[in-house]
């Protein structure tokens, strides 16, 4: 929707114009107050009449667009009408690790360590469940960053499976944190779709300052990448262990 905005100001401008070229008489008008421009006043009066087809166009190009986009959210509104976003539980903890395992190749973490997090700070890992079946396909894990974590991300002294939980922040998730996306996995790639959409409104709702991220897939990679986050450090190229930096 992000070229609609322009569409209607160029709408707006060639609306008024047209407006003034049935409104006044250009030609005259040019030749009795800007003498100097008289000899061009027939080529002003054709631009200002070709408004009216520019304006026909430009209309006929924003219908096409809204109806697209209108289109193509049903879509989306379709495809994911099974799924809802909820705040993981305790409970939930055990099946949500077990997705981790069945996804991420060489997982380097145990569901103690997803349980020492939950219980650091539950407002940062979410679920996404089916709600046909009331089963978790899919979740995500972003947390936000205290200074100590910025600093060792930035240093290199930052490893995700052993960092200390001052790292993150307790009990909360401020808005415009920086903040580590430390997992993102589902069980079908349109719980993958649903969690992907819904880390990013996470994102744009905690207005968050910047992301940082370990990709532990191609998949992740091919994400981070069309989403232009880049390897945080200079010299690094994208890989696994690559820390990956953006602002949103």
């Amino acid at each position: 929707m992000g070229k609609l905005p322009v569409i209607i100001s160029i709408n707006l401008l060639l609306t008024a114009v047209a407006m003034l070229s049935s409104l006044w008489d250009l030609e005259d008008g040019i030749n009795e107050h800007f003498p100097a421009f008289s000899e061009y006043s027939i080529y002003i009066k054709f631009l200002f009449l070709a408004s009216y087809p520019m304006l026909a166009l430009l209309t006929i190009i924003y219908v096409i667009i809204l109806i697209v986009e209108r289109i193509k959210n049903f879509g989306e509104v379709r495809k994911f009408s099974k799924y809802r976003l909820q705040l993981c539980a305790e409970e939930d903890i055990e099946d949500v690790f077990n997705i981790a395992i069945e996804t991420i190749p060489n997982l380097k973490t145990d569901s103690a360590r997803a349980l020492e997090i939950f219980l650091h700070n539950p407002t940062v890992r979410w679920k996404i469940v089916n709600v046909d079946v009331n089963k978790i396909e899919g979740y995500f894990l972003i947390l936000p960053l205290t200074k100590d974590g910025r600093d060792a991300l930035r240093t290199k002294s930052f490893i995700m499976e052993q960092a200390p939980m001052n790292f993150f922040f307790k009990n909360r998730f401020p808005k415009r944190s920086s903040v580590y996306v430390a997992s993102i996995a589902a069980r079908n790639k349109i719980a993958a779709g649903f969690c992907i959409k819904m880390a990013e409104q996470v994102i744009t709702d905690k207005k968050v300052y910047e992301i940082f991220a370990r990709a532990a897939t191609e998949d992740g990679l091919r994400m981070a990448k069309a989403r232009n986050m880049t390897p945080l450090h200079e010299g690094e190229t994208y890989a696994a262990e690559t820390i990956l930096w953006m602002k949103p």
